[in-house]
């Protein structure tokens, strides 16, 4: 959702569902390392789109898991 800068309204709602069935919230809670070198490691790794890596999807995705980390 914060990938494509859905609206707060979108991503609470989004939220609210996902809590109410029990789902992780943050890479926290999924266990995943949240240090800088851990989510550039975790971007590296989603950048792959049908065998490329379009640079400017970098820091999209960089930024929406920054926002999700905790």
């Amino acid at each position: 959702m914060f990938a494509y800068e859905r609206g707060e309204f979108e991503r609470k709602n989004f939220a609210r569902f996902m809590r109410a069935i029990g789902q992780p919230m943050s890479l926290k809670e999924l266990g995943l390392d949240i240090s800088d070198k851990g989510i550039k490691e975790l971007v590296d790794c989603m950048m792959v789109v049908w065998g490329k890596r379009p640079a400017e999807h970098w820091p999209i995705i960089y930024n929406a898991l920054q926002m999700v980390k905790e």
